[in-house]
């Protein structure tokens, strides 16, 4: 089984979302505070309210802040990614999980910061380059099986396809995208922190909740004790 150029070999699969949930800020929300007052936060709101696809959104975000590569990999590495990313993929791996990040944000910068860090996990994003303005710019990749016009990346159909073809899957995120794809796996399963998190409370769905990623790992490489 493969996803790009990278093919599973265990029996389990975490599927995982990247912006909030590996990371502790989304980098749209570096964008943001990177713009400070002269950031136009309507494009979010157009988002929530139905007025524009999570994609639209993120990518007008983005548009606003022309500071070039160099300045937008800095910011990349403001987002916080969790410490033990390496060292926990690694023990998943040896726990028998693979791993997918599944994010609504770019590759462009989720690649880079797992290289940084020396992982190499299957990754379902939305491609993007810089733009000659020197914004990031996202791209649709419609040819690719799990593509979603809405948020670029249906995160529902990579669950739906682990399903079919993993003995164990589990799932991890944060935000309103998150929600389908976290839906279809075990309450036992299902990891949600930030909005997600708060929204599966306030609706009586059972999950667990974790506050940092290396959380998740631990909770699933940990053997519970036989009551």
């Amino acid at each position: 089984m493969q996803i790009g150029p990278y093919c599973f070999t265990r029996s389990k699969l975490l599927v995982s979302d990247f912006d909030g949930t590996i990371t502790d800020e989304d980098f749209y929300q570096c964008v943001l505070d990177s713009l400070g007052d002269q950031a136009n936060l309507s494009y979010w709101d157009d988002y929530t309210e139905g007025r524009l696809t999570h994609f639209d959104a993120l990518n007008e975000i983005f548009s606003q802040l022309k500071v070039g590569q160099d300045e937008l990999l800095k910011l990349a590495d403001e987002t916080g990614v969790d410490k033990h990313l390496a060292e926990d993929i690694t023990r998943l791996q040896d726990a028998g999980w693979d791993v997918v990040i599944v994010s609504a944000g770019s590759s462009w910068y989720i690649n880079y910061l797992l290289e940084q860090r020396g992982i190499e996990v299957a990754v379902v994003s939305n491609p993007g380059d810089i733009a000659p303005e020197g914004c990031l710019r996202m791209s649709r990749d419609r040819e690719s099986p799990f593509y979603s016009h809405d948020v670029g990346v249906d995160k529902p159909g990579v669950v739906r396809w682990a399903l079919a073809n993993f003995e164990t899957v589990a799932f991890a995120g944060d935000g309103r995208p998150d929600e389908p794809a976290a839906d279809l796996v075990l309450p036992e399963l299902r990891f949600a922190r930030g909005w997600l998190a708060s929204h599966f409370q306030e609706q009586g769905t059972p999950f667990r909740r974790f506050n940092q990623w290396t959380q998740v790992a631990e909770a699933l490489t940990t053997k519970r004790k036989e009551s």
